[in-house]
């Protein structure tokens, strides 16, 4: 029998889930750099960047935390004005 997983390598653990108002999403490459040093962190499985509402929402677990997050946003030169939703 083949198992599939949502999240490789993560099986059965509890995704939290952040959202952002984030200031400094300007542009596709600003997008793209955003999700990609988020997708890089151990624990990130989903990254949705929105351009047009300036938010970032993430869904991580355990492995994961909101300071590496935030410093990840704010490391590509974007700043995180406030936690819009935290679950």
């Amino acid at each position: 029998m083949q198992r599939v997983m949502a999240f490789p390598g993560k099986a059965g653990t509890d995704m939290n889930k952040i959202h952002y108002e984030v200031n400094g999403l300007i542009n596709n490459q600003k997008r793209t750099q955003v999700k990609n040093v988020l997708d890089e962190l151990d624990g990130v499985g989903k990254v949705n960047v929105d351009l047009d509402r300036g938010t970032v929402e993430v869904e991580y677990n355990d492995a994961a935390n909101e300071k590496d997050i935030r410093q990840g946003i704010e490391h590509v030169g974007c700043k995180v004005d406030n936690l819009i939703s935290k679950e």
